[in-house]
């Protein structure tokens, strides 16, 4: 957009009428929802000319959290629109920027799901709805794809956004489901988790404690779904450090680990990198 201009719109949005640069504008943008902070402007709409400085503020802005490995308090700080509304924010002009909204309609017919749900639509500078979001799912766009894709506020909870190598997942993540299951000769504790990608090569698998380390660990695997489970190599249960060879790129939907006694609140999450890390 810096270089060519034009219009760039996510994949979500379905486009109702042309968006206009009125005289004297070089740029239309939509803030954001009102449940969004009031500085919030959406990125996933934007009409702009070549060569505005709003994006190389913009860019210059992600370049610097990058470097610091800035994460914010949500997935939408770092890169999203509350980085992209405070970089138009810092520009002097302003005055040549128009300014649509983000409103919320309940209960609209959407063309994806061919009946009503509440829809985002785009309102222009003058009144008149350009475009409208038909997305349902934040973060993730695998309701358009069929199958595949990520959710980039997964990708921001594990601390993973600049590329990372270490994955860390906390037990409170809304991400995993905690089963116990108690049998004759030992407690299981599975970790359930939709989209966990790893990468070829050797990995370490932590297992982290809140209080006594003091599991005394007899199996540990990951779920793959069809491919079956990859175990790994058992530690004395003391520092449950465990490795493990993921031969091609997978997602692992979930760890197992069985031990003879499992503490109910003793587990506090779980770190994954690679064995080069």
């Amino acid at each position: 957009m810096y270089h060519y201009g034009g219009i760039y719109a996510d994949i979500s949005h379905c486009h109702l009428a042309p968006i206009c640069l009125e005289d004297g504008k070089n740029m239309v943008v939509f803030r954001d929802r009102p449940e969004h902070p009031p500085w919030a402007v959406c990125n996933g709409l934007i009409a702009a000319q070549p060569g505005n400085a709003v994006f190389r503020r913009a860019i210059k802005m992600i370049s610097d959290n990058a470097e610091k490995r800035f994460y914010g308090q949500w997935s939408l700080e770092p890169t999203g629109p509350y980085l992209f509304g405070r970089a138009l924010a810092q520009m002097q002009a302003w005055q040549s920027i128009g300014f649509g909204w983000s409103q919320v309609r309940r209960n609209r017919f959407t063309a994806l799901t061919g009946r009503p749900h509440d829809r985002t639509e785009k309102v222009a500078p003058d009144g008149t709805v350009v475009a409208y979001k038909e997305k349902r799912v934040n973060s993730e766009i695998r309701e358009f794809i069929g199958a595949g894709g990520n959710n980039y506020h997964h990708i921001w909870l594990r601390r993973q956004i600049w590329g990372e190598p270490e994955i860390h997942i906390a037990a409170d993540d809304p991400l995993i489901e905690i089963v116990r299951q108690a049998t004759s000769q030992s407690d299981v504790l599975e970790i359930k988790h939709p989209e966990l990608r790893l990468s070829p090569g050797p990995h370490r698998l932590e297992i982290l404690f809140n209080g006594p380390k003091d599991w005394p660990i007899s199996n540990i695997e990951l779920m793959v779904g069809d491919a079956g489970p990859i175990r790994a190599a058992v530690s004395d249960g003391i520092k449950p450090t465990f490795t493990f060879q993921i031969p091609h790129s997978l997602i692992c939907t979930g760890i197992r680990v069985a031990a003879e006694k499992i503490p109910r609140e003793g587990f506090a999450g779980i770190r994954i990198m690679e064995s080069g890390a």
